[in-house]
């Protein structure tokens, strides 16, 4: 269990599957997939059942539960994926549910997931893959501090046409700088 000022992170459990599946199912999570959209709800269900019983038995992917602080509720997910141990980088998604995203859970599981991989997993980078049109993430990832690193073009099919995908990185120094100057407000680190 990480915990974040208004989040935790942990494990998921079999309980969460039917939330997931839900999430996933959702047409806006569909819109901001990287993947093609899922199709059955059962394989889904199967393929998820899976990741929950081996959350963190693959050296290259690890999942977690978002849940609030207060009362325990899951309302989102983080997937750490693409682990290269040696060269210490990893990709990160993150999803909120859409009733939480104008509140403060979204950039505290950002800091409290990137504290995860730079003081846990001792990764020297960290790597999201955003869709242009997905503005809220992209204000969320750079207020967090990441950087732009580059544009795919036209990269993604939604919604009857083709959009351009923006990869951002933050670097375990820049995460260092931005706790500093979280020092004596509502995010300061613990």
């Amino acid at each position: 269990m990480v915990k974040g000022t208004l989040i935790v992170l942990r494990e998921p459990r079999e309980e969460d599957v039917d939330h997931v599946a839900q999430w996933i199912q959702n047409d806006e999570f569909q819109l901001f997939l990287a993947g093609d959209p899922l199709v059955s709800r059962q394989k889904l269900k199967e393929l998820l059942l899976t990741q929950v019983k081996n959350a963190f038995k693959y050296d290259s992917v690890i999942n977690f539960i978002i849940e609030t602080k207060k009362k325990g509720e899951p309302i989102g997910l983080i997937r750490f994926q693409s682990i290269s141990w040696i060269n210490r980088n990893a990709m990160m998604e993150i999803f909120i549910i859409e009733e939480k995203q104008n509140l403060p859970y979204g950039p505290d599981a950002l800091l409290t997931a990137a504290g995860f991989a730079f003081d846990e997993l001792n990764l020297h980078k960290i790597g999201a893959v955003i869709f242009e049109y997905n503005k809220r993430s992209i204000h969320v990832t750079e207020r967090g501090g990441a950087k732009k690193e580059m544009v795919l073009r036209s990269h993604v099919f939604r919604e009857g046409r083709y959009h351009d995908v923006c990869s951002y990185s933050i670097f375990r120094s820049d995460y260092k700088k931005i706790i500093e100057g979280l020092k004596g407000t509502f995010f300061e680190r613990r």
